[in-house]
């Protein structure tokens, strides 16, 4: 499977050639938005199991920083834990702008 990549200020495109070609837009709002669901979800929280990693947290915020940067819409972010120790769970627990 193919998966290519465009974005754009407000857009997030991914094409694919399975059997048609296909082409899917979102906006980059509604790729923060479900970034920092995922980012601020914690064990005591159950809409998600609870196997939500520091790895899985850390893809995200890879995920959600690039597709930011190349829109040129990173704003930062803030931890909603503070003091939480470096690398942890914890310290992906975040919201991006």
């Amino acid at each position: 499977m193919k998966i290519n990549l465009a974005i754009s200020y407000n857009c997030f495109i991914f094409t694919s050639n399975l059997k048609t070609e296909q082409m899917k837009t979102i906006k980059i709002e509604d790729l923060l938005l479900k970034a920092n669901e995922l980012l601020a979800f914690t064990d005591s929280k159950t809409e998600y199991p609870t196997t939500i990693s520091a790895e899985y947290k850390e893809g995200v915020c890879v995920m959600i920083e690039t597709a930011l940067h190349m829109a040129n819409r990173y704003k930062g972010f803030t931890h909603l834990i503070p003091n939480s120790e470096y690398l942890s769970k914890e310290w992906f627990t975040r919201k991006y702008y």
